[in-house]
């Protein structure tokens, strides 16, 4: 009798855990979402992505009034947290950058597994469940074809430190993710040694990565640290310009997670959202609309696969002020 007990109590122990973890898969997720009609969600991304990237989840889900606010990257973070301090929840769905580990936890969000977190790579995923990666940019070297002969362009990162590009490489003088992932995938003394070498080029510094684009293009220097999408897409439109599609040049991906409102006023809608957004279909879209790759690992790119792709660590965030002293320091930032 006490065996039978013990079996049928295990057996719906096991139950109520499979419950948990597939009813957001399940129809009634959709259900209950078409009773909430409606959605707000914050993003970084750009309008006329954001817009066609509302088309696509209407036309799976015509059912759900779908309500933007773009905040540009530096302007998200504050927004969510007045709200926050303010206890006035106005979103269910927020997507940026630069979200760090204290912030994530900080109470304003909420804890959701999605179903299609399984296919994401290692460290793109939050293993506690409150984000994971919608979507990434990459930073990479990049490169002005009328001023870099073919058998010059740099097939490698030391070939940054030849003489032959001291004051001609491009880079901003803020991004801390790059560095780290420099140190963290060389190792912390091979890295330092390479990063205090580039150090000493005389980089010519620009805030802002659309800026670095444009003045690549324009021949401000021949070579830049800069968001590889954005040089595809002004490639398309004439522009002189190309990255480096190297194994010896790693592809820096900067992470834009997707989180829940631990408030939010249409719960089911955004969790439907949040699946949406880690669907293969929707981060097939996302290289559609010119994005490097996916973080997702079934995601289909035309990207040579010895390309390789190192994601932010998201910690670095936690201590960015200390990271940002030794990055200028290091490559002597004026």
């Amino acid at each position: 009798m006490a065996h039978t007990f013990t079996r049928t109590l295990s057996f719906l122990s096991f139950l109520v855990i499979l419950i948990g973890v597939a009813r957001p898969g399940w129809p009634d997720l959709v259900s209950e979402a078409k009773k909430e009609g409606k959605l707000y969600w914050y993003t970084t991304m750009g309008v006329v992505d954001h817009a066609k990237y509302v088309a696509l989840f209407n036309k799976k889900y015509p059912f759900i009034e779908v309500n933007v606010r773009r905040a540009g990257g530096t302007r998200l973070i504050p927004l969510l947290q007045t709200e926050h301090r303010a206890g006035k929840t106005l979103f269910d769905v927020a997507m940026g950058s630069r979200f760090s580990p204290t912030f994530v936890r900080s109470g304003i969000f909420a804890k959701y597994i999605s179903p299609e977190a399984k296919h994401f790579a290692k460290g793109t995923v939050d293993p506690e469940g409150y984000w994971a990666d919608a979507y990434a940019n990459g930073v990479g070297v990049t490169y002005n074809k009328e001023m870099v002969p073919p058998d010059k362009v740099p097939q490698k990162w030391e070939d940054l430190l030849n003489p032959m590009w001291k004051g001609k490489i491009g880079k901003d003088p803020r991004e801390i993710a790059w560095y780290d992932a420099v140190l963290r995938t060389m190792g912390p003394e091979k890295g330092l040694r390479f990063l205090k070498r580039l150090g000493q080029q005389d980089l010519q510094f620009r805030v802002g990565f659309t800026l670095k684009a444009q003045g690549l293009a324009a021949g401000e220097f021949p070579l830049c640290l800069c968001y590889v999408h954005q040089i595809d897409r002004i490639k398309k439109q004439g522009a002189p310009v190309d990255w480096v599609k190297s194994p010896d040049l790693f592809v820096v991906n900067k992470l834009h997670p997707i989180l829940i409102a631990a408030k939010a006023r249409h719960p089911n809608a955004a969790r439907l959202f949040m699946d949406f957004a880690l669907s293969k279909e929707a981060q097939q879209f996302m290289i559609k609309l010119g994005r490097t790759g996916s973080s997702r690992l079934d995601v289909k790119t035309n990207f040579p696969k010895e390309v390789r792709f190192v994601p932010e660590d998201i910690s670095i965030y936690d201590r960015q002020k200390e990271l940002l002293q030794e990055f200028e320091r290091v490559l002597k930032v004026r």
